[in-house]
This record gives C-alpha cells, sequence and structure tokens, in this order.
C-alpha cells in the first residue's frame, strides 16, 4: 500500500503567514492491520493569532483531519474564534484538542473551542494543575480576562497513541520546555511543540522554575535525534525544519554547538 500524502495548507491569520511545504509522505501511516489507514490526511497549519495578558501571541496549531471529517487540534492559541471558524469552514467534527504543554499561548482558548465542539482536551498529567486544569489555566481565574478553563479529559504518557479517522500520533514524552511536554509522532512528520525550532531552542528560564536546560538538552539529543534525518519538523512557533538540519546545525544542541565549544 502506497504513503499516503498529507496535504498542509497555510491559513492567513491576518498578520503573517508561516509557509510549509506540501505533498509530504508519512510512512508510518501506510500499513495498518487492525485498519486500513485512509489514502488521504489533511493537515491544515494554523497560525493562531491572538491576545492573552497584555501580550499577542503567535503559535502554529495543527487541524489534522481524514476522509470522514473527523479530526484532532493540535494546541488551540489564544484566539479561539480563528480555531472554531477554521474548524467549521472544513465541516470537521472535532474529537481531540491535543496540548503540547500547559503554556498560555497553546491553551488560551481552550474553553472556547471545547465549547463550541465538545472535543475531548488531552495533555500530559505533569502539565496540569491540581485541578486537572493546563498549568497556566490560574491566570484565567481573575482579572478581566477571567474565564473558567476547563480541565482535561484524558491524560497521555510515552508510547501512548492518539487515533481518529486513520490519523495516528504516537506520544513522546519531552521534558524541558515544561515538565509535561509532549511531541506528536506522525510517520516522518514530528509536531514537536517548543522544544526544538529552526536553529534554536524553547526557553527554560520561567520564573516558577519549571524549565530545565539541561533536561531540554536530553529530550532533544535522546528523542528528537534518534529520528531520521529526514523527519519535518512543525514546530510550536515560527517556521518547519528538519531533524537532519537541527542535528547538523542547530547552534545549541547539534554538531555546530560542539565546534563552537571546541
Amino acid at each position: 500500500m502506497a504513503s499516503p500524502r498529507i496535504v498542509l495548507a497555510v491559513l492567513a491569520a491576518g498578520l503573517s503567514v508561516i509557509p510549509l511545504a506540501t505533498g509530504l509522505s508519512a510512512t508510518a501511516l501506510a500499513e495498518e492491520e487492525a485498519a486500513p489507514v485512509p489514502a488521504r490526511v489533511n493537515c491544515d497549519a494554523l497560525v493562531v493569532i491572538g491576545q492573552a495578558r497584555g501580550y499577542t501571541w503567535y503559535t502554529n496549531c495543527y487541524l489534522l483531519y481524514g476522509p470522514n471529517r473527523e479530526g484532532l487540534i493540535i494546541d488551540v492559541g489564544a484566539n479561539g474564534q480563528q480555531v472554531i471558524d477554521a474548524v467549521r469552514r472544513r465541516k470537521v467534527k472535532l474529537r481531540y484538542i491535543v496540548l503540547t504543554h500547559g503554556h498560555v499561548d497553546h491553551m488560551a482558548a481552550l474553553a472556547e473551542v471545547k465549547a463550541a465542539t465538545g472535543a475531548q482536551i488531552i495533555s500530559h498529567p505533569a502539565d496540569l494543575d491540581a485541578r486537572g486544569r493546563p498549568k497556566d489555566a490560574r491566570y484565567f481565574d481573575e482579572g478581566p480576562e477571567k474565564k473558567v478553563q476547563p480541565p482535561a479529559d484524558r491524560t497521555v504518557d510515552d508510547g501512548d497513541i492518539i487515533e481518529v479517522d486513520g490519523i495516528r500520533l504516537e506520544v513522546m514524552h519531552t521534558p524541558g520546555h515544561a515538565p509535561g511536554h509532549i511531541a506528536f509522532l506522525m510517520g516522518d512528520i514530528l509536531f514537536g511543540g517548543d522544544n526544538l525550532f529552526y536553529h534554536t531552542i524553547g526557553r527554560t528560564n520561567f520564573k516558577d522554575g519549571s524549565g530545565d536546560q539541561a533536561l531540554l538538552f536530553h529530550s532533544i539529543r535522546t528523542r528528537y535525534f534518534t529520528l531520521p534525518d529526514d523527519t519535518i519538523v512543525f514546530p510550536g512557533h515560527e517556521q518547519p525544519t528538519t531533524i537532519g538540519e537541527e542535528r547538523r546545525s542547530n547552534p545549541w544542541v547539534g554538531e555546530a554547538a560542539a565546534r563552537w565549544s571546541s
């Protein structure tokens, strides 16, 4: 069975748009004994632009859906209406809202998107607060942006699988930027969250001490960099990259870092 194709469409979000490649193969989706994989899986990359806590956030959110138009979204950013409009425009039945981590720029629109779609929220338990909500939900408990952020409906850990309408995501627990940070592998595509970016890495200098740079380096080197060089990384912000490019040229964790330090 031939590998299905991933169709990547970029939606203009009012300001800037991240250019993404098209026609990428997803080899791990090619064959499933339990259920045939559909020939087409759609992945729309939304550059969600919204405001929360006095900042303007630009967050990459990925809407994946299969031939029956059932799907999931990876992160929801800070502009719920933009996400809701994108889902409705495509007539997608959103089953899951999957969070790479619980930082405000990835979950600020959670309440609105869940209310509009009924989708289940999925997170790693280490990035939830005592009430089972994403860790930065506390920022919405009071003040001008007060709203009730919902708890996760389901938690996942390393090696778990999230499936809907032929989409199959393998969960990778990759702490560093956040304790419960997770990435999602779909064949030769990695939705990498905020650990690894084009020629840089995610920040760890948070006031609450939740970031861990040594752990971030470990996650990238032992989990991300063990993937094939041609694995395409779609991060939580900015442009996509590949594992090979970052292994060679990333000045923080790649071979370039060793050259600079020698």
